[in-house]
């Protein structure tokens, strides 16, 4: 695709001395951008997320007491990574789901210590444990 993109965007139009060529080219180059933008839009949160896990490596020794970027959250209802928004994941048998702190559902639950308790929606969660 960035190929074709690259010719519909570099070729001089052919006019029939009436515009047509013109126009075809412009509505072409636009249908190829409405499909790359969208691209380039979930390239980046990809690499921002990825740059966010490379960055928490530096701090994953770090003792969490209350919930904040890099904390596992054990609740009563799930177990949360505290990082990127990542599907749902095994680690030594715990599934766990990977939780941004863009998200509402991290919003409820920010600052909270072992034993607090946090309402998203209609759900209320209690935390068992943070590390």
């Amino acid at each position: 695709m960035p190929a074709r993109i690259s010719t519909v965007l570099n070729e001089e139009p052919v006019s029939d001395g009436e515009g047509s060529d013109r126009s075809r080219q412009a509505r072409t180059a636009e249908a190829l951008l409405t499909q790359v933008d969208p691209l380039g839009d979930q390239l980046e949160f990809a690499n921002e997320e990825m740059k966010l896990l490379y960055d928490m490596m530096a701090h994953r020794d770090d003792v969490h007491e209350q919930v904040e970027l890099g904390s596992i959250v054990a609740t009563d209802k799930d177990t949360f990574f505290v990082s990127a928004s990542i599907e749902r994941f095994d680690v030594d048998g715990r599934n766990m789901f990977g939780l941004s702190t863009k998200t509402p559902l991290y919003l409820a639950m920010a600052g909270k210590r072992e034993g607090d308790s946090f309402t998203y929606g209609n759900t209320t969660y209690t935390i068992n444990e943070i590390f």
